[in-house]
């Protein structure tokens, strides 16, 4: 309870300044009211008893439990309930008793009384007496602010005002809403927000809404702390403003909204598999984005399906994009050799062109890597050097060079030697004799003993093994090498010639008109018109041609069994390389080799043989395409089938 008070014996006159501010808000208003206790006296030569200048207000006020609100020295109370007002008054020590009135009264519209209540006193001196009003009805009928006045005169006929006290109040409805918040008075005091305010925490929602609809806190812009006001998320992001993180994706609204641009209302914006929390805290992807790095796998599928890096487009850093190895070439996009040929998945795919999935790609014996980094050959050719051995055999088995068809130089093909096998029993039980034999032959002497058709061809590793056996080299101390020099050059020369007649007799049966002159520097001798070479011409039927008689019906000048060339075609006066072009011209310029073995009935060594003389000269193109090579006349060489390895 509060109250002012004064008095004075002196005063002759009663003096009351009300000072009377009203503020109209939202449909309250609220007054402010300076009071002052007034105090009245008799004169001086009144006759004795408690004269009013003797009366004093100690306190004055309503009760504590009436008052709804105190807003600075201004009081809100409720205009449907009934309160209480306790003024306290204070007497001199004067003898005897005085006879006063004490009333309660509102002041509205600055200067309008209106009484509430009226209590007849007897005022002794020198004693303390309270006065309780019950007010029921405020006197005007109506809420809105007022004076609430108490007043003590003197009960004699000019009424003097002995003290007087006043309170600034406004009168409040219960279910009234001054500030159209769409909560009543009740409500907001309940809450504590103020009545005569419709949005009490400046967050863009209404009192009202908050309390009633939205659930969030008339007090506090951000109900839920997470940074954005509640009216931001009630009306633009339409996330939940009582919970930081609407989606429950590990990232605040607030987060979501103003950094990583994600859609708060969505566990995964971007639709990719993850959870944006994670993309971002865990991952380091993009939440926006279904494929952060750009690889063509979903972020989602690589982290739980491919294992790879969603953050970079080549995870195992082999040339081929994560993508392309899932859904392309097939190959582990985690690791960066899936076949351990020691060459990468990409190097195999862009610039070898082997099978990233096989460790062998031609199948030959060698790895890929050892072919390309080792021995040098081509991963895509079974036999790179065309010599009728793989290359795995030669590097694996023989040692002989698989780049070289002829390893030793000796003329004759690897496959050929290993062909035939090692030496025969009876070759080495009589080395020494065959020894002195074959240089005898090597000599000069070859040419006539090959004459006759019961002596047969004598293998090359033989001569090898005669060359090089001790032997031999007894017999060679005894025969002076110059001696046997002329003489075998002597042979060779006779050889020439033969040989050169035997072609010339050859095609002359196949086309008489053609032309079968050769010069002499060729033959090593004057041309074949002069007297000399027509002698020799006559003779060259029985003579030797290198290694084979030209007597011999089975053989023809490449060396190659007649029977074979019988096989292939049934016109005999072709050569084999003639007879490869008639077939590649047949069949639009374009074979490959093994349609050529199956064509001709030649075994593939002549096939290989052939192909090789015919691909040295030029008349025709060899193409390895994968595992097999594709055999071409130059003007149909197939665009873009070459393999890197093979020479521009």
């Amino acid at each position: 309870m509060s109250g002012n008070t004064h008095g004075s014996r002196a005063a002759a006159a009663v003096t009351v300044a009300v000072l009377v501010v009203v503020t109209l808000v939202g449909g309250a208003a609220v007054v402010s009211v300076s009071a002052s206790a007034v105090a009245a006296s008799t004169t001086d030569d009144s006759t004795g008893g408690v004269s009013a200048g003797e009366v004093s207000i100690t306190e004055s006020g309503f009760a504590d439990s009436d008052v709804v609100e105190r807003r600075g020295d201004t009081l809100y109370l409720w205009a449907d309930e009934s309160a209480q007002f306790t003024l306290v008054l204070q007497t001199g020590q004067s003898d005897g008793e005085g006879h006063y009135e004490a009333c309660l009264q509102s002041t509205v519209d600055a200067g309008e009384n209106r009484s509430i209540a009226c209590r007849s006193l007897v005022l002794s001196g020198g004693s303390t007496t309270e006065v309780t009003f019950d007010v029921d009805s405020w006197g005007d009928g109506g809420p809105g602010p007022r004076t609430v006045e108490a007043v003590v005169t003197a009960d004699t006929l000019d009424a003097e005002v002995a003290a007087a006290a006043s309170h600034d109040v406004v009168v409040l409805r219960k279910t009234a809403d001054p500030d159209r918040d769409g909560a009543t008075n009740r409500q907001e005091v309940r809450a504590g927000t103020d009545f005569s305010v419709n949005d009490t925490d400046g967050d863009d929602l209404l009192d009202g809404l908050e309390l009633d609809t939205y659930d969030t806190n008339p007090l506090v812009a951000d109900t839920d702390g997470d940074g954005l006001d509640d009216g931001r998320e009630i009306l633009q992001t339409h996330t939940d403003p009582t919970a930081t993180d609407t989606d429950r994706d590990d990232l605040s609204d607030r987060r979501e909204v103003e950094t990583t641009g994600t859609n708060p209302l969505r566990l995964d914006t971007d639709g990719d598999g993850l959870q944006d929390g994670r993309e971002v805290r865990v991952h380091g992807t993009d939440p926006t984005d279904i494929d952060t790095d750009g690889d063509g796998l979903v972020d989602g599928r690589e982290v739980t399906v491919h294992d790879t890096n969603p953050t970079a487009a080549d995870t195992d850093d082999d040339g081929l994009s994560d993508a392309h190895e899932r859904h392309g070439v097939q190959t582990n996009p985690t690791a960066a050799d899936t076949d351990g040929d020691g060459i990468s998945d990409g190097r195999e795919v862009n610039v070898v062109h082997s099978d990233p999935l096989a460790v062998d790609t031609d199948g030959d014996g060698l790895s890929d890597g050892r072919e390309l980094d080792e021995t040098g050959t081509n991963p895509l050719v079974v036999d790179t050097d065309g010599d009728g051995l793989s290359d795995g055999r030669e590097v694996n088995a023989f040692g002989t060079d698989p780049l070289v068809s002829d390893t030793d130089g000796d003329g004759v093909a690897d496959a050929r030697e290993v062909d035939a096998g090692p030496l025969p029993r009876w070759a080495q039980v009589y080395r020494t004799p065959l020894a002195a034999f074959g240089f005898l032959l090597v000599g000069g002497f070859g040419a006539f003993l090959t004459r006759g058709r019961w002596l047969p061809r004598v293998p090359e590793r033989v001569r090898t093994a005669v060359r090089d056996d001790p032997a031999v080299q007894n017999v060679r101390a005894v025969f002076p090498a110059d001696r046997v020099g002329a003489v075998h050059s002597a042979v060779e020369d006779v050889v020439r010639r033969l040989r050169s007649a035997a072609v010339a007799a050859r095609v002359a049966a196949v086309d008489p008109n053609a032309s079968t002159e050769r010069s002499p520097e060729a033959d090593g001798g004057p041309a074949v018109g002069s007297e000399t070479a027509s002698a020799q011409t006559e003779q060259s039927d029985s003579r030797t041609v290198g290694d084979v008689s030209t007597d011999d019906p089975t053989r023809d000048q490449t060396g190659d069994s007649r029977e074979d060339q019988a096989q292939a075609t049934p016109d005999p006066v072709l050569t084999p390389e003639q007879q490869v072009q008639s077939l590649l011209s047949a069949n639009g310029g374009r074979l490959k080799q093994s349609d050529l073995v199956e064509l001709t009935g030649w075994s593939k060594s002549k096939v290989s043989r052939t192909l090789s003389r015919m691909a040295d000269d030029g008349s025709i193109e060899k193409t390895t395409i994968g595992r097999g090579n594709v055999i071409s006349l130059p003007e149909h060489t197939p665009e873009g089938a070459r393999s890197p390895f093979d020479e521009e």
